[in-house]
């Protein structure tokens, strides 16, 4: 059975998301690797309410604290109507880490055809490494 080796949780809210500007809306910190081979599991819960004529929020997660290159992992959110009450967005992701010191995530938040800004409630962001 796997054994959690480190774990940190990082929580933000009110974030203002500019209307369709990509904005990071959480950041894990540092993790240290303490093994040569282990597991990261990522998880984030992002409770947001959307700008004027959003249609839909991407929420999508990095390593390191920059949007640049590939992203790790992503979903969508379809809003309703718009002017919605506040979206409920949940990312998960697990990556095997190969000889590395530390390990850091970031999360990204962006509005469509958002008119106005929108903004984060609450942002729940858990890194979890085990071994096995």
């Amino acid at each position: 059975m796997s054994n959690v080796l480190q774990k940190q949780v990082s929580f933000t809210a009110n974030t203002t998301i500019a209307t369709t500007t990509e904005t990071m809306i959480a950041y894990s910190g540092r993790v240290q690797v303490t093994l040569p081979t282990v597991r990261a599991i990522v998880k984030c819960f992002c409770n947001c309410v959307p700008g004027p004529s959003t249609t839909s929020f991407r929420l999508r997660l990095f390593r390191g604290n920059t949007n640049t290159g590939t992203p790790m992992g992503n979903s969508a959110f379809i809003v309703p109507a718009a002017g919605a009450l506040a979206a409920e967005i949940t990312l998960t992701w697990s990556e095997q880490l190969l000889s590395m010191e530390y390990v850091d995530y970031s999360v990204w938040l962006q509005q469509a055809a958002a008119t106005g800004s929108g903004t984060t409630q609450m942002v729940l962001l858990e890194v979890e490494l085990i071994n096995g």
